[in-house]
């Protein structure tokens, strides 16, 4: 009986241990989480407002910028209000509407030695299927 009722013993602190260990690191994700989280909503926001001014500068109503780029009002507003539901595509399209196809691709800048790179791990790849 003692060892079992040790045994059990030890199981639970193994499991609250565990559980305090995964709390912790729960935790730590969920802080990560919400900072990402919020600086997602300050981006979101500002493209927003951005858009919003360029729509205003050009003398646009919502429902004809809404038109331009091939949505509802509503979900133009959701746009310019910073929404993280609208789909990206529709921004991709604002970007043309506006004139400027390329500054999307501002945000992630490509090197040419990244895609001299991601060949060379293709290459790299391939070569330890084979082998």
């Amino acid at each position: 009986m003692a060892g079992s009722g040790g045994g059990t013993l030890r199981r639970r602190l193994l499991w609250n241990g565990s559980s305090a260990f995964h709390k912790a690191a729960n935790f730590g994700i969920m802080e990560s989480m919400k900072t990402i989280m919020e600086r997602e909503s300050e981006v979101l926001e500002t493209l927003g407002r951005r858009l919003r001014m360029r729509r205003l500068a050009a003398g646009d109503r919502q429902e004809d910028m809404a038109a331009r780029i091939g949505t509802s009002r509503a979900t133009y507003r959701k746009m310019e209000s910073g929404d993280p539901t609208v789909r990206l595509g529709l921004w991709v399209r604002a970007f043309e509407v506006l004139g400027q196809p390329d500054q999307i691709y501002e945000c992630l800048p490509l090197s040419l030695f990244d895609e001299a790179e991601l060949e060379n791990r293709r290459r790299v790849g391939r070569g330890r299927r084979r082998g």
